[in-house]
């Protein structure tokens, strides 16, 4: 499993299953802060990634929403 350090809080995020990290450029939702991060994966390997923003409700649903699609796959 692919971790990262929230670079707002410090915190390890743990990519969830559902993300192909073989290839994979998009956003993760610290559990902890709530931050937004960018994040870029290549063969399982961070390639880089930065803080995007703080999480706002309509964020949290959309990122609610693409876990509940990435589940029914």
């Amino acid at each position: 499993m692919v971790e990262i350090e929230c670079l707002v809080c410090g915190k390890a995020i743990k990519i969830p299953p559902y993300i192909d990290t073989e290839q994979y450029d998009g956003q993760v939702l610290c559990q902890e802060c709530e931050s937004i991060l960018h994040i870029k994966l290549v063969g399982s390997k961070v390639r880089g990634y930065k803080v995007v923003g703080k999480s706002s409700k309509k964020a949290l649903k959309l990122l609610e929403e693409l876990r509940r699609l990435g589940k029914e796959s």
